[in-house]
Formats: C-alpha cells, structure tokens, sequence
C-alpha cells in the first residue's frame, strides 16, 4: 500500500509515522501487519536562503544557509550587479559563476569603488538554477549588499604555514601547504595562489580563488629549468588573509640530442683523433662538455676514456696507444640536465712500430744454499709495435750503469723466462731485456739486481738468562761469528715448555739486530731454558747453547665468588673461592676488609687468617647491620688483589622498651599518655605502638590500640567518666613484631560536682528549731561528698547561705534559734573535691507559736 503525506511548503525537519498491529490488512487474502511499524522520514521543502552577502572589488560573494547541489551553476546572465552612481544606475558585467557548497562566486569584469552602493539581482527561471542537495530551488531576489572594498579586513584568516614548492619533471611544480592555525571565525572558501618569476620582487595571481579547501596545486606547462617562487593566502567570507612563507622550486632541465657524425683516425702509432658535431638540440641548458668512451671491441666492455671534457670542443685524441691498437669510441653531450644518447661508434687502428718495453724484470737466486744460478722472469711487453715478437736480447752490466755486454743476442722465442748459471755464490749482477720483432729491437725493460743465494750465520755466543720479576725473563748474547754472507736481520728465540719438555717459537723473528730480548708474560716461580738462532737473508743459523732461569713468585690473584650470608641477628657467614692462580708461591691466608658506608671506606676485620680456609664468620654485630666485604689472598710474595665485594644485612630483632611513659588527665573524661621511642628499634624502623589499659591497677590488661601504625610517642584515652582511674603500659612495634611492654603509669580523670539531692524534708521539732533530712545524690560527682551547702529563704524568692559547708556527709541539718511561728524556705547541695554541685528542691516548715496559739485558744474557748 501506499501512505501519501502531504507536508507544508518550506518545511525542513523529520515525520514520524506509526503503522499499528494489524492496521493493514491485504485485501486478497485478508493477512494483516502482525506488528506495529515506524518511520521515520526526513523531509525537506523549504529552498536555500541567502544568510549573507558583500562585494570586495571584482568579487561578489552570497552566502545561502544549506549546502547547494554544485552540479547545478547558474550562467552569468542569471545575475546583474549595479550599483548607483550620482543619478544613474550603473551595470558591472558578470564574467564567472561558480557554485562550492554554500558559497557562490560571482566575478566581475571590473572592480567598484569602495563608495558605490551595490545591488545585485538574480533570476532564479534558468534551467540551471540553484538549488540545494534535495532539489529545492533557491527563490529570486534582488538585494542590497555590503561593499567592503577598502575597508579593514576583520575575522579574514591567518597565514598559510608550511608551503613547500617541488618541481616534477620539467614542465610543472607541485606545491603543498597547511591550513592557517586561525580560520577568522568564518570557514576558508579557497586559498589566492601567487607566482614570481623574479625571486619574489614581483608578483602576480596564479589562481585567483582556488574554491576549494584543498592544500595542494599543480602549476603546469612550465619550460625547462625555470625556477618560480610561490605565496599562497588563505580566503573566507571577510576576505583574504595574509600571505604563507615563500616556498620556490626549478624545473629540472631538457636533455640534449645525441652528437652527430662521429668519426675516429689514427695519429701514429700512439694516438686516434676523435671528432664529432654537436648535437642538433642542446635541450634547455648549453652544453659544458662531453663524456667520451672506449672499447676494445665496440659492442661492449665500454670504459670511461673523459667522463667530462669541460670543453664545448667537438675533437678529442687518444693518446699513449700501443702500434696496432684498435679501439672504438662513442660521445654523449653533456649539460646542466644530465648526459644526451649516445652517438654512433666509430673505430680507428694505431700504426705499426717495434715492441715497446718488457716489464716486470726480476732475478732470483735459483736453487738452495750457496747456489750459482740466477733466475730472469719478465713480462712480455703491453704492446709488441703492431707485430708478433720473435725473441728477446738479453743483457747484463757489474754495477748497472756501464760495461753491458750481451749475454744472449735473441732467445729465439717468446719465452718470458732465462737462466744464467755458473756464477759464484753472493755474485752480484744487474740486468735488461728488450723484445724483437719484425721491426727490429725495442727499448729495454727496467734494470734489476741479482745476486745468488749466501749461507746461513753460525750460532750466537754467550747466551745468559735473567729473571726480571715473577712474569718475565730477559735474554743477552754476542752476534754469531759469521753472518754467512749476508746481513743479519733478526733472531729466532725458542723455550722448552715447562708443561711438556717440547721447545716452543717464543719469538720467529725479532726484526732487529739487536742482541737482547724480554720473554714477559711467564708464571711466578717457574723454570725456563732457553736457545737463540740468528737470521739473514738466507733463513735461521744453528742454534745457540742452552741457558735457563727461575722466574720470581708474584703475589697471588684476586679470590672469586665471595658471598655474604646473614645469619640470625648479629653473624655474617663469608664463603669465596681461592684464586686459581697462587702466584707460584702457597697461599698462606686471607686478609679480609669489612665497610660500613657501603664500600666508601674499609676496615681490616682479619689481616691474616693463616689459614688456607676459605670460610669465616663476622660474629657480635648489632641486628639488621649491613656490612660490605672484600677478601685478598696471601702468599710469600705479599696480598693479591682483592675479591669481588659482597655484603648480607643481620636480622632485625623484637624493638627495646619505650622510655619514660607518662600519663597525665586532661579534664574529667580524657587521660593523655607520652613516651619516649625505645633506644634500640631492634635493627628495623619502629613503625607503630600497642598501648595497653587496665582498670584494675594492672592486674588484666586490655589492649587500647593494638597498632597505632605511627611513629607519634602520644595517645589521647578518652570519653572515660570522672575521676576515673586507669593504668597504662606500650609496647614497641617494627617490621619483626610486639617489642616488651614500658613501665606503667596511671593518671585518674578529674572529679565533677555532685548530682543535686532529693527528698529534702523541713520539720519543726521545736518552736525556735526546724531540722531537714534529704536523700544524698544519686551521683557524687566521681569524689566522695564532703559537707553540704544549707541555703535559706524567708519568702522563697531571695537566698542566703545558712551554711556554706556542713563539712559533713551526713543528709541532715538543724536550724536552731528561730522565733516562734517563723516560717523558712530550704535548699540543699552537696559538695565534694570539684565543688558545689546543684541545688535540691524546696521545702519549707514553720516553727510553732504558744502565746499565739493559746491567745487563739482563749479566744475561742473563755467565751
């Protein structure tokens, strides 16, 4: 079915509708709603109203109180501005409409003037009209508006912070930035972006008005390498902020095209020339020179012959070639922008010469020992002229300067190798190779030394061995008498091992002709042999007779794992392990510091325990002490170093007794207990007391507070009755438990005055006397009733002390002397230590009168 709801115009808000249980019933089948429904419905009727409206030059600004649908812009002629001018009305041309959500923007060919009174009118009939998310129209108007041109610009937004400028490519900039930390209280409508082609000297518009809220734009078709600086500010509906921070960026530069017309030829036997034209197109920068390649095969391995020339030259020659080298070369441009394709390969050939110089020439002694045979190896020449070579010339010299004679005129061969032989032992000759080709000989290889071998020196003399201390162990002998024929260069030195009798190198080669060496590094009190060989060139002589020394003991190392264990209240139980290295010497005790201050300074509890025990006790300390402990070994050499430091705390024990408690009453209900802590807190802070009553003067105790949980020495026993007596004791608490009970002390509270007395009888037992009886009070007061205070009265209004204290406890009293038929008013208090207490009731008697009775008497009986 089908619910018409038929709304009011211009209505915005929400329509609830109930469909009851069963209201709606299918007419086929007769089934209803089994269940009750509701909706609820947004409606919207009501078109966009315009909540606000200026014009700022050639920008005119209406505000509409709901978003509009973007997609529909209203053309230009749907809108006149006009404004009056002296008598007549004037028309600005409405060049651009644009819609952005509650925003429309009108652009004006030209700016008015800050005194012109504007209107503007719209004509809401075209097809595009405005109208909002829900379709309804916005209505025509024709309205005056605000012209704020030339007028300060309050609420306008602040600056745009964090523009930053980077280029992509070489044809645009991206730029980014954040919102300004202040709107102006009005919504930011789009951002006035700024560009300077001058590095900020000038500047023009970009974007007039971004309309939109975006934070980002893209400046496209910008030419190669052009640098642009930037300023974005911010707009809303007062106006346009101030500008960002400048933000600038270049576009990156167009490459070149590739050099042209490559052609490579040869300059001798030792150079190419190469030469190229200039790229058709050097892009968007000039061009600063050119990379240059090579290759010995042109379709790869390409090396770097000039990665940069710096020169705009178009020829280049390769030099230092081989005769009959081939090589192929390739050229790229380069600019600011980077490096152009490459060119086409071109090749060329060095001319034909005879073979440049053998390298590498070197003579060794062939053979071993005192050999006459000298080996020459070379390497072939890096380049042979362009022709295959067929031999060497091989030449040699006594000193190398003069005197060459040919020693083989051509090897008849490519070999790189030749053996002179039948020299003598220590000969010394020079020699020089050149190769021969086709062409004819080279130039000669490099000039090189040889000599044959020499002999090994004979064994040192006078070895003598010295201990220097417990580590180390210092050896002299006299050079060998002979070096063999060649200089000494080092010594070799050997030690027989004192763990298994095997000599071991101490030292291969010393390095120097000196004839002493230091064997460091040893165990204390040890025993070492010795034996020394020299060294030249050849290798090490014969060995040395032997010479040995005893190294002296060294005090022993630091003992290890020291730990403390607490044991009870006053004992600390040390344990370590004895050092592994005794220093050669036997450990002969122990030496044991012990700190207080937590290792800043240290006392010797044990400056020798002559004993090889690795235990010890640190008895009598006080409880919950802390002590921190390092422990030497001893031996004959003096102490080692010391252990590691361990500490243990003792036990705390039960706290001491508190000191001089008192009790003290304060007023009638209120008994106030102080102390003193208890000197010794048992090693653990006392933390509270337990404060102990008795009400029978201490033969049971009672606890008043079990843990007062503070260290206060003062409690407060109150709402106690007067004059009430009571004993106390305290106990010390800490961490470990209930110290002993202090001292007792009682204090009594102070008495108060009695209750007022009852049943006051006035009798007359005599005609000049009236005595009183009462009934004492029902309380005292806390103090026995010492006297009582005897108030009278002749007319029950006014009173007088008949008696300030009777001094007794006795609840009666006379009143002697009256005159007859004297009529008097009583009232009672008691009395104890504190005071008076109240008074009682009144009672009243009069005493008897015989003369007027008997007058009465006469007067009614002797009639």
């Amino acid at each position: 079915f089908v619910v018409t709801l038929r709304m009011p115009e211009q209505y915005d808000g929400g329509v609830f509708v109930y469909i009851p249980a069963n209201a709606v019933e299918d007419s086929t089948s007769g089934d209803g709603n089994l269940t009750s429904n509701t909706l609820d419905i947004d409606v919207d009727t009501r078109g966009p109203v315009v909540s606000d409206a200026k014009i700022n030059g050639d920008e005119v600004v209406i505000v509409f109180d709901e978003d509009l649908d973007e997609d529909f812009v209203p053309s230009a002629g749907d809108f006149q501005v006009s404004f009056l001018k002296g008598n007549a009305f004037n028309v600005k041309t409405v060049s651009e409409v644009e819609v952005a959500t509650r925003d429309v923007f009108l652009l004006l060919a030209s700016p008015v003037d800050s005194l012109d009174a504007v209107r503007v009118f719209y004509d809401d009939r075209g097809a595009d009209a405005l109208r909002d998310l829900a379709g309804n129209r916005a209505f025509g108007f024709d309205m005056s508006i605000r012209n704020v041109t030339g007028e300060a610009r309050p609420g306008v937004p602040g600056e745009p912070r964090n523009l930053t400028a980077v280029a992509d490519g070489p044809t645009a900039i991206e730029l980014e930035w954040d919102e300004p930390s202040s709107n102006g209280g009005r919504s930011i409508t789009g951002y006035l972006i700024e560009v300077s082609t001058d590095g900020g000297d000038s500047w023009a518009t970009l974007v007039r008005n971004t309309r939109s809220t975006d934070t980002s734009y893209r400046h496209t078709g910008l030419s190669g390498g052009v640098t642009r600086h930037y300023r974005v500010s911010a707009i809303n509906f007062n106006g346009t902020g101030d500008p960002s921070n400048e933000a600038s960026a270049t576009t990156e530069d167009l490459l070149p095209d590739a050099p042209s017309r490559l052609t490579a030829r040869a300059q001798g036997t030792s150079a190419i020339l190469v030469s190229w034209n200039a790229p058709s197109s050097s892009g968007s920068t000039p061009i600063t020179g050119y990379r240059i390649e090579v290759s010995r095969t042109g379709t790869g391995g390409w090396l770097v012959l000039e990665a940069d020339t710096d020169s705009r030259s178009t020829a280049y020659t390769h030099g230092r070639l081989s005769p009959g080298s081939t090589r192929h070369y390739r050229v790229a441009a380069i600019t600011r922008a980077g490096r152009s394709p490459w060119s086409s390969v071109a090749q060329a050939t060095t001319d034909v010469t005879t073979p440049s110089a053998p390298a590498g020439l070197r003579v060794v002694p062939s053979g071993v020992g005192g050999s006459d045979q000298l080996l020459l190896t070379w390497t072939r020449p890096s380049t042979d002229g362009g022709s295959s070579i067929t031999g060497y010339r091989i030449e040699t010299s006594p000193n190398g300067v003069a005197g060459w004679v040919i020693l083989v005129a051509s090897t008849s061969g490519a070999s790189t190798t030749y053996l002179h032989a039948g020299l003598a032992p220590g000969t010394t000759r020079f020699y020089r190779v050149a190769a021969i080709n086709g062409q004819g000989q080279g130039a000669y290889s490099n000039v090189v030394r040889g000599a044959t071998n020499a002999a090994r020196p004979d064994p040192p003399q006078g070895l003598r061995a010295r201990a220097g201390g417990p580590t180390s162990i210092t050896l002299t002998w006299e050079a060998p008498a002979s070096d063999g024929g060649a200089r000494i260069t080092g010594y070799t030195v050997r030690g027989l091992s004192p763990d298994d009798g095997t000599w071991i190198t101490i030292r291969p080669h010393t390095g120097s002709t000196a004839t002493a060496f230091t064997h460091i590094n040893l165990q204390p009190s040890t025993f070492y042999r010795y034996q020394v060989a020299a060294i030249n060139r050849v290798g090490a002589g014969q060995w040395s007779f032997e010479t040995a020394a005893l190294t002296h003991a060294d005090i022993p190392a630091a003992p290890t794992g020291l730990t403390a264990r607490a044991i009870g209240t006053s004992r600390i139980d040390l344990s370590w392990t004895a050092p592994r290295n005794t220093g050669g010497a036997t450990i002969r005790g122990y030496r044991i510091e012990a700190s207080s201050d937590e290792g800043r300074t240290w006392s010797i509890i044990r400056r020798n325990t002559n004993s090889t025990a690795t235990t010890l006790s640190d008895v009598d300390l006080e409880p919950a002490t802390t002590r921190h402990y390092r422990v030497a070994a001893i031996n004959i050499a003096g102490n080692g170093p010391f252990s590691n430091v361990a500490q243990a705390t003792t036990e705390a024990t039960l706290p001491g007794v508190p000191q001089d408690l008192s009790a003290e009453a304060d007023g009638t209900s209120e008994i106030d207990l102080s102390w003193q802590p208890p000197t010794d807190d048992g090693g653990a802070q006392v933390t509270g007391y337990r404060v102990q009553v008795s009400d029978d003067g201490g033969a049971t105790w009672q606890d008043l507070a079990p843990n007062t949980r503070s260290t206060r020495t003062t409690y407060s026993h109150t709402g106690l009755a007067p004059a009430t007596t009571r004993h106390y004791r305290v106990s010390a608490i800490n961490r470990i438990g209930l110290g002993r009970a202090s001292s007792v002390a009682s204090a009594t509270t102070d008495a108060t005055v009695p209750d007022a007395p009852t049943g006051l009888v006035a009798t007359a037992t005599t005609p000049t006397q009236i005595d009183l009886a009462w009934v004492a009070p029902d309380y005292d007061g806390g103090a026995p009733i010492s006297g009582h205070r005897i108030e009278v009265s002749e007319t029950g209004a006014t009173w007088t002390d008949l008696q300030p204290n009777t001094g007794s406890a006795s609840p009666t009293f006379s009143h002697p002397g009256l005159l007859p038929g004297s009529t008097r008013f009583y009232r009672v208090s008691a009395i104890n230590r504190a005071g008076t207490g109240a008074a009682s009731g009144v009672a009243s008697a009069a005493t008897d009168d015989p003369v007027e009775r008997a007058g009465r008497l006469n007067t009614r009986v002797l009639p």
